[in-house]
């Protein structure tokens, strides 16, 4: 049986779809638990249980955000990058400042393992939080902001982040990103070598260490597949 090839990217499409489907709705699922939980837990709502709570709210907004690609994706009409941009402007806000946020996440752990006195003594722990949230918005305002300098309206073959941000601001985002990432996981391997060699390495501390990590390594993974779709 022979496939054309109208029929082969009819059937690449309803898969792609169908993935994204199914994968938001468990990370929504998921997300919007953690953060009923934290709301209404207030023994959950320390300085990490709130910055994981507030990731997990950025990251449904990201999840709800990959509809909007994929309405661009089934509609078979040319898409522009300004138009596209419009429309996910916020989609491309919450995945910069995802990136920036699961950075702060590790620094908190580490900040909570050298300096376990000092940290236990931040008693404000929604004032840590919003000095927490600065660097996040600031990165994400950023690159907002210049992509709007730079946006044109040219045709793309699809729309997510990479392809709707203009090249100029998409090069400073890639490399940005990259170094995020790559600080992020070596915070995350400073963590776990501190605690190895302390002998503090326990289940209720592993716990969100691997949370945090699979988050990063999620994060990375959708950004690698954004920029091949």
């Amino acid at each position: 049986m022979n496939i054309t090839v109208d029929q082969l990217e009819s059937i690449t499409r309803s898969t792609i779809v169908g993935w994204i489907v199914f994968f938001n709705i468990f990370g929504l699922f998921g997300n919007t638990n953690l953060i009923a939980i934290t709301l209404h837990d207030k023994e959950l709502q320390t300085k990490s249980g709130l910055l994981l709570a507030c990731n997990a709210f950025f990251h449904n907004i990201v999840l709800l955000s990959e509809f909007i690609s994929v309405s661009y994706h089934l509609s078979d009409q040319p898409i522009h990058r300004k138009d596209c941009f419009h429309s996910i402007a916020h989609f491309i806000f919450c995945t910069c400042l995802q990136a920036v946020m699961i950075f702060m996440m590790s620094l908190d752990i580490l900040f909570a393992i050298i300096f376990p006195i000092r940290y236990r003594l931040i008693d404000q722990n929604y004032k840590y939080f919003f000095k927490c949230l600065l660097l996040p918005m600031i990165y994400s305002c950023a690159i907002i902001v210049v992509s709007f300098v730079y946006l044109n309206d040219n045709e793309i073959p699809f729309c997510n982040p990479p392809l709707a941000m203009p090249p100029e601001a998409c090069r400073v985002w890639s490399v940005s990103n990259m170094v995020i990432n790559t600080a992020t996981l070596i915070s995350y391997s400073i963590v776990i070598i501190v605690f190895k060699y302390k002998h503090i390495l326990c289940s209720c501390m592993l716990f969100p260490i691997v949370l945090c990590l699979h988050l990063e390594i999620e994060r990375i993974s959708s950004s690698v597949s954004k920029i091949l779709l």
